[in-house]
């Protein structure tokens, strides 16, 4: 299986993780056809971050339209300034006024992808190594290690997939707030990008509902 990269722009200092790892019987990592066993180990994670924002036009809180969606491309941003410029496009073609009960908005939130570390650079983009789907999960005192993943070895409710993790959704502009709102809601925002990956509050689905 070839190697995949994210590029990314922000990347978090390495974080020693103690994680589970499945292999077969022989040593060798698990495959489909393969006993999966349980094992442990330590590895240096880095999580790189990047923003995804989405605008739509909203009737009374509820979407009536989604005008677009995107992820940063080209730096770290990148989806904020192009939804911004989506919602102010769409508030002149639908003639929307800071009164109307229709609402143009832009949602925002964050992308935290657990990555083996920096691997090299390509189209001046730094390129950090992927993990394989589904390869490493958080330890937990609850699993038992030496046996074949199960209900019984390691409960579905304990588990933690080492994966992707959406977090920190925030309406970050409104038609109808200020011009001063919405850039020190721009601003906070872009703040809290550039924070800690600490308490993180991560949406369980693939698809962020970004509706009031």
């Amino acid at each position: 299986m070839s190697d995949s990269y994210i590029a990314a722009a922000h990347a978090f200092e390495p974080v020693l993780t103690k994680v589970i790892y499945l292999r077969d019987r022989q040593g060798f990592h698990a495959t489909s056809s393969r006993p999966k066993i349980m094992d442990v180990d330590t590895v240096d994670l880095t999580w790189v971050r990047e923003t995804e924002a989405a605008a739509a036009i909203l009737y009374k809180g509820r979407c009536l339209r989604r005008l677009s969606q995107y992820t940063d491309c080209g730096g770290l941003f990148g989806s904020l300034e192009n939804a911004v410029q989506d919602a102010s496009n769409a508030l002149e073609a639908w003639e929307i006024g800071e009164s109307s009960e229709l609402e143009v908005i832009v949602a925002a939130w964050m992308r935290d992808t657990p990555t083996l570390g920096y691997s090299h650079e390509e189209y001046r983009q730094k390129q950090y190594k992927l993990l394989q789907r589904d390869a490493l999960l958080f330890f937990a005192e609850s699993a038992k290690l030496g046996e074949r993943l199960s209900e019984f070895s390691f409960p579905y409710e304990d588990r933690k997939w080492v994966q992707e993790q959406k977090h920190g959704l925030t309406k970050v502009w409104s038609s109808h707030a200020t011009g001063e709102k919405n850039k020190e809601t721009l601003e906070g925002f872009k703040a809290a990008v550039l924070g800690d990956l600490e308490n993180r509050t991560v949406y369980p689905d693939d698809d962020v509902d970004y509706r009031d």
